[in-house]
């Protein structure tokens, strides 16, 4: 029998995971240590073994929520066991073209619609990275389906009501909701953490979400939980002490690369797209910058700052969110 995408089959694919399948999905912040050598790190940290994502790491990286290769297979198969999947372009040989970052573009097809997508293998060799790369490559183009959404974007709101306002980010709006909350709930001393462990943070900001947290929740200050190195430190402290340690003003934006950058076109593209998803104008920059952030992996601090392969990578998904409300409507 031939599955076509329906109302009922966007709502398999687009269900969120249980948290007993969310995985932790290390990311190192510190450059240095990015650039070190294989298995090593830089001057500045050292390397341990976290307790979170069972990693031997750099002390210097933040986990980010993710479902695993088996996972996105077994939610594509609910939805539509008959997808499947195949490279854009094919050597001479026969074989998945591979590009000159190492990433793979294939085209995935779940109820007789057809989404691109690109993974990676984040600078692995071997048959393994082969592997990996198609993995990832198929979970990215199966979030262009819905499939843990949620995960990528963390601010897109399950319902699909126009008139609904979009969540603000945990950390970055937390005095907007206080004062738009009679009853707060108090913030996850995890995501304060790990959002001053990011790069960027000025010393400035973090004193001021440290402010906030004491006035509004002393305990949740005085929780413990694991530092930068791997130690058990209380989350005030923590902040304080990163606080001294960063940067007055914002560091000045690193120099582009010959990496295209995002055209005219795609940021108009993009504008474009956010209006349509409720996303326009200043009150949801934050917003914005979150759910983008969290497609190409990185920080981002303006959408200029976008290469053109992030930029196709935004608006694809983009447009999949625009045709899934279609969809719903």
């Amino acid at each position: 029998m031939t599955i076509t995408m329906t109302p009922d089959v966007a709502k398999i694919l687009r269900n969120p995971f249980p948290p007993e399948v969310v995985g932790k999905l290390p990311r190192v912040w510190c450059k240095s240590c990015r650039d070190a050598p294989r298995g090593q790190t830089c001057d500045k940290h050292r390397k341990v073994k976290c307790n979170d994502c069972r990693n031997t790491i750099t002390e210097a990286h933040l986990h980010l929520d993710y479902v695993g290769h088996a996972e996105t297979t077994d939610r594509l198969l609910q939805a539509d066991p008959g997808w499947s999947w195949e490279p854009v372009a094919f050597s001479a040989e026969g074989l998945p073209v591979i590009d000159a970052f190492g990433g793979l573009w294939i085209r995935l097809t779940v109820a007789g619609v057809t989404r691109l997508g690109y993974g990676h293998a984040e600078g692995k060799k071997g048959p393994d990275a082969i592997k990996e790369a198609i993995g990832d490559a198929i979970r990215n183009a199966a979030m262009r389906f819905g499939v843990a959404l949620d995960l990528w974007g963390a601010t897109f709101k399950e319902d699909d009501d126009a008139a609904a306002e979009p969540e603000q980010p945990k950390s970055e709006s937390r005095e907007t909701s206080a004062a738009a909350a009679d009853k707060p709930k108090p913030p996850s001393a995890a995501d304060l953490r790990d959002w001053a462990l990011k790069p960027g943070r000025t010393a400035d900001e973090i004193r001021g979400e440290l402010r906030r947290l004491w006035a509004g929740h002393p305990t949740v200050a005085k929780r413990k939980l694991q530092n930068e190195t791997g130690d058990q430190e209380e989350l005030g402290t923590m902040l304080a002490r990163l606080a001294d340690a960063a940067p007055v003003d914002p560091p000045e934006p690193p120099a582009p690369d010959a990496v295209p950058m995002a055209t005219h076109d795609q940021l108009t593209r993009m504008h474009i797209l956010w209006g349509k998803l409720g996303y326009a104008g200043d009150p949801n920059r934050a917003n914005r910058l979150k759910i983008t952030a969290n497609l190409v992996r990185r920080e981002v601090g303006s959408s200029k700052e976008l290469t053109a392969s992030e930029a196709t990578t935004v608006i694809n998904a983009l447009q999949d969110r625009a045709s899934q409300q279609a969809v719903a409507a």
